[in-house]
């Protein structure tokens, strides 16, 4: 079990460790936890951009929640 959310203080604003998080989360195949940590990472300011163009998101690129939640047509961001 991977505990790198749980160790993250509450009060973390750089986005960059969300996106790096989600990052890791992709490449082990984990959606729920990757698309949690592309939601905050957005929230915080990553651009969509980066999760488009950067390869560890290629499994997702055609997933529908994953292009809902980086192209922000979605309703309500992802909840564990």
């Amino acid at each position: 079990m991977f505990l790198g959310n749980q160790m993250i203080p509450n009060d973390v604003t750089d986005p960059r460790l969300y996106f790096n998080l989600a990052c890791l989360y992709a490449i082990q195949r984990d959606k729920k936890e990757m698309l949690h940590n592309v939601a905050i990472a957005l929230r915080l300011g990553q651009s969509p951009k980066d999760f488009l163009t950067d390869s560890d998101f290629d499994g997702f690129k055609k997933d529908p929640d994953f292009i809902r939640i980086v192209t922000g047509r979605s309703a309500a961001p992802f909840s564990k």
